[in-house]
């Protein structure tokens, strides 16, 4: 699977929803990592997870796939059973759940079926893989199943950015239009972007980026926002990257993957946070998916 064309928002359920169940198994019916995948290959769950069915996926959380996998075996169960044993904390501490984590995250990224994943790394091998619970999805993959693939099917290094000072931050000084008004950074003409007041977009036109983000936030909020600021965003860099220059730097990255490193600022829904304290977190990395859909579109004129 390309980096480009990876479905990551269904790889991180795919993540949480394994996690939950396997966790879920442990803590209410003593289900460890073996028993579980037995379990969940016979109920005809294991496979509509692995082609990413929405009922075993987005239609349902962890805890959810879990009984309907014992519920499909015929296995009952009471919810007033397990209520006390089945917190989030005792789930989540479970060494199970980060098998779950883990396993949902290969399978998700590589699109094999668990069988495959199992010729390389069996089941019964990934309590003593526990060593690895603590390394972001990134390292576990290039310490496991991704070194694995066919040399030929390998992805070449993202690449990653971050700094203001960079040309691909929304920091970086370059004249941005948008709807009409030049602005003297992507992030002004962003930031502008949040409210339908044309003299408030105005105020923008010359500030610092920073300004231009705190500004942002103190704006009346057009209320379409949420549903437009992805497609705002695309129309602001494909504005900033008319600049041949900027143009340039951005093809030259060819077909890699772009990744916003917001390490040190905890942005994962623009980027991907890679610090201590966010490494179960999901980074959408919106920005660069932005990016390389203006490259895509400029590589294309």
């Amino acid at each position: 699977m390309s980096f480009q064309t990876a479905d990551w928002e269904l790889i991180g359920i795919k993540q949480e929803n394994l996690a939950g169940a396997m966790g879920f198994a442990q803590a209410g019916f003593g289900e460890g990592a073996v028993s579980f995948f037995e379990k969940f290959r016979r109920s005809g769950w294991m496979s509509r997870f692995e082609r990413g069915d929405g009922r075993a996926t987005t239609g349902c959380s962890g805890s959810e796939l879990a009984l309907m996998m014992y519920s499909s075996l015929g296995i009952s169960h009471q919810h007033s059973e397990f209520r006390d044993k089945c917190n989030f904390d005792t789930i989540t501490a479970s060494v199970e759940y980060w098998i779950g984590y883990a396993l949902g995250y290969l399978q998700g990224r590589s699109e094999m079926p668990f069988s495959e994943i199992f010729k390389y790394y069996p089941i019964d091998n990934w309590y003593e893989m526990y060593l690895l619970h603590e390394v972001s999805d990134e390292t576990l993959w290039d310490k496991t199943f991704g070194r694995h693939l066919d040399s030929a099917q390998q992805e070449s290094e993202p690449y990653r950015f971050g700094g203001r000072q960079h040309p691909f931050s929304n920091y970086y000084p370059a004249p941005t239009y948008y709807d009409g008004i030049a602005f003297s950074t992507s992030e002004a003409a962003f930031q502008s972007a949040k409210t339908l007041d044309m003299n408030a977009r105005r105020a923008f036109i010359n500030i610092d980026p920073g300004k231009a983000k705190g500004d942002g936030r103190k704006l009346k909020i057009r209320p379409d926002w949420e549903q437009i600021k992805y497609q705002v965003m695309l129309d602001v860099l494909q504005s900033k990257f008319q600049d041949p220059s900027l143009r340039e730097t951005l093809l030259d990255t060819g077909d890699r993957l772009i990744i916003e490193d917001t390490t040190g600022w905890h942005d994962n829904e623009w980027g991907d946070c890679r610090c201590e304290e966010c490494t179960r977190v999901y980074g959408k990395n919106m920005l660069g998916k932005a990016l390389m859909e203006v490259r895509a579109k400029l590589g294309g004129c």
